[in-house]
């Protein structure tokens, strides 16, 4: 997935409604929020650069699908440096070592929005 499928796939499963035709597709109405005018449009969170965001979509979580949130970050990062410090466990590395764009992988694995790019030999099909 690109990172604007990334931004907008967790932004509509945290609420938002995308606006489909227009460009940039990077603004929709907030969770909760009437989608009748255009100046009350706002701009989607940058979730795949922003820890801040992606804070937010954590709240969502159940105790179950933050489990396998926190496995899932554990396979991303358990080869880096960090993760082979002395005392490092899987929640620890979550807490320090994954980044935006991993925490937005991770949530989208959860919740089976997560789409895989097929090799380029095979069209680029998705």
């Amino acid at each position: 997935m690109t990172t604007e499928e990334i931004r907008i796939a967790v932004a509509e499963l945290c609420g938002w409604t995308v606006i489909d035709g227009v460009y940039p597709r990077d603004c929709g109405y907030p969770p909760g929020h009437p989608q009748h005018k255009q100046e009350e449009r706002a701009p989607l969170p940058n979730y795949p650069a922003d820890l801040n965001a992606c804070a937010e979509f954590e709240k969502t979580l159940t105790d179950e699908e933050f489990d396998r949130y926190v496995i899932i970050l554990w396979d991303k990062i358990a080869d880096t440096e960090e993760a082979q410090k002395p005392g490092r466990n899987a929640l620890s590395c979550f807490v320090r070592g994954s980044t935006a764009l991993q925490r937005c992988e991770a949530f989208l694995r959860v919740k089976g929005k997560w789409v895989e790019i097929a090799n380029a030999d095979q069209g680029g099909a998705r």
